[in-house]
């Protein structure tokens, strides 16, 4: 049986880097550009100070084919 430590050990890994993109603002549509991405003392990923809940991040546009 695995213990609840193994869960806890999983990686989170988000495809953001430093200079990208994101959306955010009240209605998650004002980009905004990355400028530290980092965790909090809680273990959530932090992004310019604010939880990663906060952004949308932007999908490829060809890929879901939108203009």
């Amino acid at each position: 049986m695995k213990s609840f430590s193994h869960f806890l050990k999983d990686d989170i890994k988000v495809k953001i880097n430093i200079g990208d993109t994101v959306l955010g603002g009240k209605f998650k549509n004002k980009p905004i550009k990355v400028k530290s991405i980092s965790r909090n003392d809680k273990g959530d990923i932090v992004i310019n100070g604010k939880p990663l809940l906060k952004y949308r991040i932007p999908g490829d546009k060809e890929k879901y084919g939108k203009k």
